[in-house]
């Protein structure tokens, strides 16, 4: 039954990879830095969805008006939505002000599509070729966009359901997850742990957080062995976890893949990638939990 469902989970992944652009489901709201990501995943296509960010930061340019969600539009993490002249129009009469008054500090939902957009530097009003990416939403009508106060906040604890489901495939270093976790409370609270390999030109683990919790925006956080050597570590613990055998990149695979005592709960879900493969297993139980106390070693090596 396990490799049937697993079957059934590959061929799904599968038929999807061909129908540009992405349309991630279901649709609530995707985080700024995660449309970020996932529009350079879909490049050169791109991600279609709502989007939600706290203005920092707006600008103009070629008649465009620009709601950043870094200070720095330059910034890789950086979601732009770039209104037409009269889509800015249109938002301003519906808000009754001018938008680089208004909107700084507000949280929006913007519905469109996360595109990422090529900008080359110039030299002497020539274009050189150097260049950088932004990432994109276009706005070309005011009803795109719904201005939230207070912040966002999605009942029943979807949030953290939808970002641990989207965390399988959230790409970093151009890879995917091998192993996510997640812990949850009844609250609706949840911290999501997801750790990537890259082997070359030595292996190197990333790993990124995400806290979500009530009322507050999710917080997103990273860190690498490169300067944290204790995520090695971290990450060596997760084959002790009481659950089938982990396939950690750049490592011997583990002989037992055989589950032993697994008390389900539902507070710890696991989710481990099957090597190269597109599917994956699934597992939740309290038997995860002594490993968060071995990811607490990661407490002081987190960063934006």
């Amino acid at each position: 039954m396990r490799m049937a469902a697993v079957m059934l989970a590959v061929l799904l992944l599968l038929g999807c990879a061909t129908a540009p652009p992405a349309v991630v489901q279901p649709v609530t709201w995707i985080d700024a830095s995660q449309a970020v990501q996932l529009a350079a995943a879909a490049a050169p296509s791109g991600v279609v969805g709502t989007f939600a960010l706290q203005v920092q930061a707006t600008g103009t340019d070629n008649g465009f008006t620009y709601l950043n969600s870094q200070n720095d539009y330059r910034d890789q993490r950086n979601l732009s939505v770039a209104l037409t002249p009269e889509a800015a129009v249109d938002l301003a009469r519906r808000l009754d002000g001018d938008l680089s008054d208004l909107l700084p500090g507000k949280r929006i939902l913007v519905s469109g599509e996360a595109r990422r957009v090529t900008i080359y530097f110039t030299a002497g009003g020539q274009r050189t070729e150097k260049y950088y990416y932004q990432t994109h939403v276009t706005v070309s009508d005011a009803s795109q966009i719904k201005v939230l106060t207070p912040p966002v906040v999605q009942s029943g604890g979807l949030d953290c359901r939808t970002s641990y489901q989207q965390a399988k495939t959230d790409k970093l270093v151009e890879s995917k997850p091998f192993v996510v976790v997640r812990s949850s409370d009844s609250s609706g609270s949840c911290a999501i742990y997801s750790f990537y390999a890259s082997v070359t030109p030595r292996l190197t683990y990333f790993a990124r957080r995400s806290v979500w919790q009530r009322d507050a925006r999710p917080q997103l956080r990273y860190t690498d062995s490169l300067r944290c050597p204790a995520l090695t570590s971290v990450v060596q613990a997760l084959r002790r976890v009481q659950l089938p055998a982990v396939v950690i990149p750049g490592e011997p695979e583990a002989v037992n893949s055989l589950v032993r005592t697994l008390t389900l709960d539902g507070s710890y879900r696991l989710w481990s990638g099957l090597g190269e493969a597109d599917g994956g297993v699934e597992f939740e139980g309290a038997s995860i939990a002594p490993w968060f106390d071995t990811a607490r070693a990661l407490d002081t090596c987190w960063s934006r």
